[in-house]
């Protein structure tokens, strides 16, 4: 037999997903994630905050920290869009990491993310208040949003895998 007239076998070969991370990796996706989000959004909106009172020329009386308090208590205004879309963006990669370390899409995972994201909201403040429903239903849907993009990734990496595998000739078994 000549090596030009060998032709290698062909097969098609599925990509299995990855098993499910272990219950101790899960509880490791949910703090991480957690730390990601709260820690973000905190440092990022004190460097906002360093940025605002530079704006001010270091002005720190009485007159500047009414102001800015006034900026942080309402979504009404460019600071309080800028503290929104960052913690939203916190949030959304705090969901996608989670589901990220727990391997695959696992609601539950995500579901306890929620519940610890819950119980800091009830440390941290009154859900008597309007604003506290309202800032923890964007944060709890910023979480499912980054869970439910790594899902689409996985799923649309898993549809080009099986259009690449569909292209190949199936596996006869024969050699010619």
């Amino acid at each position: 037999m000549t090596d030009a007239n060998y032709t290698p076998p062909t097969a098609v070969v599925e990509d299995r997903p990855a098993p499910p991370a272990s219950v101790r990796k899960q509880g490791l996706a949910i703090l991480a994630a957690f730390a990601i989000d709260v820690i973000g959004t905190e440092v990022l909106t004190t460097a906002l905050s360093v940025t605002y009172f530079a704006l001010l020329g270091g002005q720190l009386n009485n007159n500047a920290v009414a102001r800015f308090q006034d900026l942080v208590s309402s979504y009404d205004n460019p600071w309080g869009v800028a503290q929104f879309i960052i913690g939203s963006g916190m949030s959304i990669i705090g969901g996608y990491l989670c589901a990220r370390i727990a391997r695959r899409v696992e609601w539950r995972a995500i579901g306890w993310l929620c519940v610890v994201h819950l119980g800091y909201a009830l440390y941290r403040g009154s859900p008597a208040q309007w604003e506290w429903w309202e800032s923890n239903a964007i944060t709890l849907g910023s979480v499912l949003i980054g869970a439910a993009l790594l899902r689409n990734l996985l799923r649309r990496s898993l549809r080009q895998s099986l259009r690449h595998a569909s292209g190949s000739a199936p596996a006869t078994g024969t050699n010619t």
